[in-house]
């Protein structure tokens, strides 16, 4: 009878240690991060936050504008339009509206809207977002 329990056990150590085995077989692997040569690439690309939003946008004029709040990128994923907002200074309510954001020029640290106007930025129409993409 002892024979048979050692014969069991031994059997039941032996698949234990098989499965064990197969846990520590490596199937494929995958970077989760991104790869030294990415890593390069990206050390001189450039900042959204740090460049581009919540600086302020002046006229050729040197009239302040607004100040960009957001970036929308098209479905290639390259920026189509800066969200502005107009408001927020000068006692006015918020009002985001949009422009492409190909007419924006960076000078210094803001940007400048060649042609825009302050009364021609009030006339646009108010941008809302939609509430399934928040």
């Amino acid at each position: 009878m002892k024979m048979k329990h050692l014969a069991v056990l031994m059997l039941g150590c032996t698949l234990f240690a098989g499965n064990l085995a197969l846990a520590d077989e490596v199937v494929g692997t995958e970077t989760l991060g991104i790869s030294v040569n990415e890593d390069q690439i990206v050390a001189f690309g450039r900042s959204v936050t740090k460049e581009i939003l919540h600086k302020d946008v002046y006229n050729d004029h040197k009239q302040k504008l607004g100040v960009i709040e957001d970036i929308i990128l098209s479905p290639e994923h390259s920026a189509s339009y800066a969200v502005i907002d107009i408001g927020n200074f000068l006692g006015i309510p918020r009002h985001p509206v949009l422009v492409s954001f190909s007419r924006l020029h960076r000078e210094h640290d803001s940007y400048v809207l060649k042609g825009a106007t302050r009364a021609a930025m009030k006339s646009l129409p108010t941008f809302h977002y939609n509430p399934a993409n928040k």
